[in-house]
């Protein structure tokens, strides 16, 4: 597994006086998995490659919350398969 974590985008004016964004970070992913690699009958290998995009953000000037919104894709080398997924979420902070 490999993970890439650019530094962050810092804002100076993003929001408004109540709700407003610190700043950016993306973060950039993959991995990969191998089954049976001593057998030559059955060997299998899974990949992943995928992006997540967070946001922090303050409410109210006490409360730090982050944004996240993400996507990543798995597919199988043998058959061929691909799965999509989509996330997003809002964690809030005291």
């Amino acid at each position: 597994m490999v993970e890439w974590a650019l530094p962050p985008v810092r804002f100076r004016r993003a929001g408004f006086m109540n709700l407003y964004a610190n700043y950016a970070q993306l973060n950039l992913f993959t991995s990969g998995l191998f089954t049976n690699v001593d057998s030559s009958e059955f060997n299998e290998r899974v990949y992943n490659v995928g992006a997540q995009l967070d946001i922090r953000l303050v409410v109210f000037s006490i409360l730090d919350s982050t944004f996240s919104a993400g996507y990543a894709s798995a597919w199988n080398d043998i058959s061929g398969q691909r799965s999509d997924e989509l996330m997003i979420s809002l964690r809030l902070m005291r």
